[in-house]
């Protein structure tokens, strides 16, 4: 299926009066079809671009170049290997004093800020994206608002959160972006997951339900294929994986790890390679192999020295505590879970710090009117 966004931006293209307005919409073309999910194509597209307008430069194409780039790299692994070229896309744009391009790379880099967990740049970018962008520029201020939901959906300030994702879907719904609805429906299932967890391990008594948790990975999975975008099916797994783990259901998230893993880890998840892996040591203890749940644990320990976020490395030392007890190492277990409550009290502090930030500046953000209903999955956010 074609989505509105991309069938007008063919018109756009068809109806183009110059080479530059050609480059610059084939590009913004190419970024559209890297966030659902279809990288070759867009790869392809890309060079089209580059080979069609040669070795003519403009700042806008380039500016436009440089974001459609960036944009491939990132949303391949989201690492922070593609920032140079996003901030080129941003710098570009502010030098040639092109408003809608640096609105919309400023909103792109306070994404890969929050992957990152560069809290201060992605704040200040927000506030720069939702600050100049047009009313009408949707394609920005869906980027800003859902980054904007995300962190503070993160730091567990859940009524806020759904008013910015609430944002983000009537911008997007306007721009016809069914990329940015499936991203808010992911948003939705992930963090549902993550409550399942943090109940088990780390806020015993709280209320979490795991049925909920894999209707909204059902809901987004279920979206992406209607929308015609690529779902993630590995990365959809290892979320019903980890919600399994929780029930007990050990065979059944076991055979999902062990299919899904290796591609999910290469699909964005790689960060949270400790908790996953430690997800799996417990399973196979679970299951009596000994030998093997003693190996996956060690070597999901050494994944904590990766880049990890706080919130993580504490799910990470939780799990393995109790796989180390379950193991009869006693003095390992005691050290992981020490390490749990430490890495659980900085989190709590860190997010704290990113509400102050986010409050501060989008304060003013908070108060605009939404004027388009909000999905049923958007309004059960938890």
């Amino acid at each position: 299926m074609t989505s509105r966004l991309l069938r007008r931006l063919d018109a756009a293209i068809a109806a183009a009066s110059s080479p530059v307005e050609t480059a610059c919409l084939g590009a913004e073309r190419v970024v559209v079809l890297a966030r659902r999910g279809q990288a070759d194509q867009a790869r392809a597209e890309l060079d089209q671009v580059r080979q069609r307008f040669g070795r003519a430069t403009h700042p806008a194409v380039t500016g436009w170049l440089c974001l459609a780039e960036g944009l491939l790299n990132h949303l391949a692994d989201l690492s922070g290997g593609a920032l140079d070229r996003l901030q080129r896309a941003h710098a570009l744009a502010g030098a040639a004093r092109l408003q809608p391009l640096r609105a919309l790379a400023a909103a792109w880099l306070a994404h890969a800020h929050y992957v990152q967990s560069d809290d201060a740049q992605m704040v200040r970018l927000l506030a720069e994206a939702l600050q100049t962008a047009a009313a009408d520029h949707h394609s920005a201020r869906a980027r800003a608002c859902l980054v904007a939901g995300r962190a503070y959906h993160l730091a567990g300030q859940v009524e806020v959160a759904r008013t910015f994702y609430a944002r983000a879907r009537e911008h997007a719904i306007a721009e016809g972006d069914d990329a940015t609805v499936s991203a808010i429906l992911y948003d939705m299932a992930r963090h549902r997951v993550r409550q399942t967890q943090l109940a088990e391990l780390l806020e015993p008594g709280t209320v979490a339900d795991a049925r909920q948790a894999l209707l909204a990975v059902d809901s987004w999975t279920h979206f992406d294929r209607g929308a015609g975008t690529v779902a993630q099916e590995p990365v959809a797994a290892v979320l019903r994986a980890q919600v399994l783990v929780v029930q007990g259901q050990f065979d059944e998230a076991l055979a999902l790890y062990e299919r899904h893993l290796a591609a999910a880890l290469s699909q964005g998840l790689a960060r949270r390679e400790a908790p996953l892996r430690a997800d799996v040591a417990w399973c196979r203890h679970q299951l009596g192999f000994g030998d093997d749940a003693r190996t996956v644990a060690r070597h999901a320990d050494a994944a904590l020295l990766g880049s990890v976020d706080v919130d993580d490395r504490a799910l990470a030392h939780a799990r393995l505590a109790r796989v180390f007890d379950g193991l009869g190492l006693q003095a390992a277990a005691v050290q992981h879970r020490g390490q749990a409550q430490v890495q659980w009290q900085q989190w709590q502090v860190q997010r704290a710090g990113i509400v102050r930030l986010l409050d501060d500046a989008l304060g003013p953000f908070r108060a605009v009117a939404v004027t388009t209903d909000t999905s049923e999955a958007v309004k059960s956010a938890t």
